[in-house]
């Protein structure tokens, strides 16, 4: 995410750290650079001044605050974090009311944005999202212009077993548009509604999209921003405003490679709030916008508290299950101990959590470096955990229990049944009660812990 972004930021304040003290020349070059690499990431001019009347407005008085400092580099990627959180709307976000009877019922997100954008999937990760929470979703698809709109809905729903509420013959959008809005008023369901998007913004998609907002009377509108597109997504985010009033955004292909133009210039363009980002494919995918987490990850400071919730929600229930004593013929020798039908499901939870690409995006600059290691990567990729998913699926239930019961003629057979090698299988054993134990106090750590225990994973 932003890597480009972040490497250019990242050298600045490392040449920084080197100075015991900050003199004005060094400063304003360090200024020069940061502008440059903003600019480079295709980040608006606007926006770019933004965080500088915020960050440096002035290079000789702040060298002046800077003098008597103990760690200047420190103090000034301090406000270079609070800078950028301010970029990208800190102090903005709201509530979400989402609730009935806190304003007109149904309570209504309707989803806006051009074509490509990533619509439809993000509406139905909102559902998933909100379903996470206690809410009742009910998705419906009022795209009539693009076919196999609804059907591309329904499919992705169903993955995570999403009521869609879906069009009958000769039903136009703001028909459809009234029959979800009386059917989440039974249901006391909250409606997720996906729009038409077009190539490009024309008057008679916003006609539509005007009509549908006056019928359901949503309580969100959220406008539905590709970071791929850079700056440009802030003018998309500025032509939307204009025509509907739209409450805040959703950004997807966080998760990208894409320049940080979008994230940090489309909040300054039309003072709404990011609300969500998209950062994979899942319908788990779908996270929260912080943006002083955001504006460390991108200065290299790392995300930890957004790795203790990434954690959290990957293995909500590890720690009751794994306090539990394991039913087994010997339960004394299991006392106490994961058995490896455990140990798989937190293989998955991992697989799920991204393996060593998702907790790298969370972690400061130094600790990412030393997880990608190769000799550390190795262990926690996605191909290795679903190489060790595949020969745990190869035992028996009773050996899964057992695992100190696997002897050399089973490790033969599940070898065999797993297309592995016995050695891949004694590494297999040898490894699970070291790597669950791991997992579990993974799961359990808070941000606070994160921060004294991380740095020890990988010496």
């Amino acid at each position: 995410m932003f890597d480009s972004l972040t490497r250019s930021l990242d050298s600045v304040f490392v040449r920084l750290r080197k100075r015991g003290n900050v003199s004005e020349e060094e400063l304003t070059q360090a200024t020069q650079a940061i502008r440059r690499a903003l600019l480079e990431a295709d980040v608006a001019v606007d926006a770019v001044q933004i965080f500088f009347d915020a960050f440096a407005p002035r290079t000789d008085e702040l060298a002046r605050e800077l003098k008597d400092s103990i760690n200047p580099a420190e103090e000034l990627l301090e406000r270079a974090q609070k800078a950028l959180a301010r970029l990208l709307g800190e102090g903005t976000q709201k509530p979400l009311r989402l609730a009935f009877g806190e304003a007109a019922d149904p309570p209504c997100i309707l989803v806006a944005g051009l074509q490509g954008s990533g619509k439809t999937t993000s509406a139905v990760k909102l559902a998933a999202r909100l379903q996470e929470e206690k809410h009742a979703p009910l998705l419906v698809s009022l795209d009539f212009s693009r076919p196999a709109a609804e059907e591309q809905m329904t499919t992705f729903a169903e993955s995570a077993s999403l009521p869609v509420l879906t069009r009958k013959k000769g039903e136009n959008a703001l028909a459809l548009a009234k029959r979800a809005q009386a059917t989440c008023l039974q249901t006391h369901a909250l409606l997720i509604a996906d729009t038409a998007g077009r190539m490009q913004i024309d008057e008679e998609a916003m006609i539509e999209l005007k009509g549908l907002a006056d019928v359901l009377q949503p309580r969100e509108i959220w406008l539905v921003a590709d970071a791929m597109l850079g700056q440009e997504a802030a003018n998309i985010a500025r032509r939307f405003c204009e025509r509907v009033n739209i409450s805040g955004v959703l950004l997807t292909r966080l998760d990208s490679d894409a320049r940080a133009g979008a994230a940090l210039s489309i909040t300054t363009a039309i003072r709404r709030p990011i609300r969500f980002a998209g950062t994979g494919e899942g319908t788990a995918d779908l996270q929260p916008f912080d943006p002083t987490s955001l504006a460390g990850r991108i200065l290299g400071r790392g995300d930890l508290k957004g790795l203790a919730e990434t954690m959290r929600r990957a293995a909500p229930s590890i720690s009751k299950r794994d306090l539990k004593k394991e039913t087994s013929p010997n339960k004394g020798r299991n006392k106490g101990r994961f058995d490896l039908n455990a140990q798989r499901e937190q293989i998955s939870q991992m697989r799920k959590a991204g393996g060593a690409k998702g907790l790298a995006q969370h972690l400061p600059q130094a600790l990412r470096e030393k997880l990608l290691d190769a000799r550390v990567k190795t262990m926690i990729d996605d191909d290795k955990l679903k190489r060790q998913q595949v020969i745990i699926d190869a035992m028996t239930p009773y050996e899964r229990r057992n695992p100190a019961l696997i002897h050399a003629s089973r490790k033969k057979r599940i070898a065999a049944g797993a297309s592995a090698s016995v050695v891949e299988v004694n590494r297999l054993l040898k490894n699970y009660a070291q790597t669950a134990k791991a997992m579990k106090k993974m799961a359990q750590w808070d941000e606070k812990v994160l921060h004294r225990n991380m740095s020890s994973l990988f010496r």
